[in-house]
């Protein structure tokens, strides 16, 4: 298969046209990523071998990550180098699955796996880093609340918080533009254990504010509307029932 077949059925129109839509890192993840599977396809690697290596590179990311706190900033470097890699993997994984005709519902879940731990993981790693029970226990709830509980919510509506704090959820923000900021700072002098109890309870508080909005909306909102909804179907029904009288009346006094 030429380089040109490949893009086509690595990338089709349908994933392009989404693409375009987003922000300026997709498309560059995508350069590299579709030039990586085509190297990877030609040596017989299949997009769930891909899937497979992709969480052994979160396991090997959060380790050496996990290093920060104890101010070995060089090896927390390469544990954020390797998840940036894992992020941009998650472009090649598909692409082999579509072109070598292997897509199915287990390869899109074990495709899903790799970004989900590694989202869900950020904020109990970064807890356990700050050593402090109680945000290692806030954020457990933190990353139940921010991804499965908030990807079934979303799959409902979303409103103005919702899209603001998805800009804190973008996973090359929590595995690429956080650890790298707070490696700055620890390179500027801040001790490394409370910039990891300044994230955590960022989070948290996040969390927080993204939660109470959910019940208010749930619970306050959608009630009322409902209510005013049934009172304005009941209203439209007595103006209904209104007009009926009314005609009948006048068909009596015609007769």
């Amino acid at each position: 298969m030429n380089w040109d077949e490949f893009q086509k059925k690595a990338v089709p129109e349908y994933i392009r046209i989404r693409e375009s839509k987003k922000n300026s890192f997709v498309p560059f993840s995508r350069w590299a990523a579709i030039r990586e599977a085509y190297v990877l396809h030609h040596l017989g690697i299949t997009g769930n071998m891909v899937s497979l290596f992709r969480i052994v590179l979160v396991v090997i990311s959060l380790y050496l990550f996990s290093r920060f706190v104890a101010g070995e900033l060089v090896t927390a470097f390469f544990g954020v180098a390797l998840m940036a890699w894992q992020l941009n993997l998650d472009g090649v994984d598909g692409a082999l699955a579509r072109v070598q005709d292997r897509v199915s519902d287990f390869g899109d879940a074990l495709d899903n796996l790799g970004i989900d731990y590694a989202r869900t993981s950020f904020w109990i790693l970064i807890a356990a880093m700050s050593q402090n029970l109680p945000l290692v226990i806030s954020s457990i709830l933190v990353a139940y609340l921010l991804v499965p509980f908030r990807q079934y919510q979303l799959a409902k509506s979303k409103d103005v918080v919702d899209r603001f704090v998805a800009n804190f959820m973008y996973v090359p923000v929590l595995w690429v533009i956080v650890p790298s900021s707070m490696l700055m700072a620890a390179v500027l002098g801040v001790p490394p254990l409370l910039i990891c109890r300044t994230v955590s309870w960022f989070y948290i508080c996040l969390a927080g504010i993204w939660f109470l909005n959910c019940l208010w909306r749930n619970l306050v909102i959608a009630p009322s509307k409902q209510s005013a909804d049934e009172e304005d179907r009941m209203a439209f029904l007595a103006a209904g029932a209104e007009v009926g009288d009314q005609s009948e009346s006048q068909d009596k006094v015609t007769q």
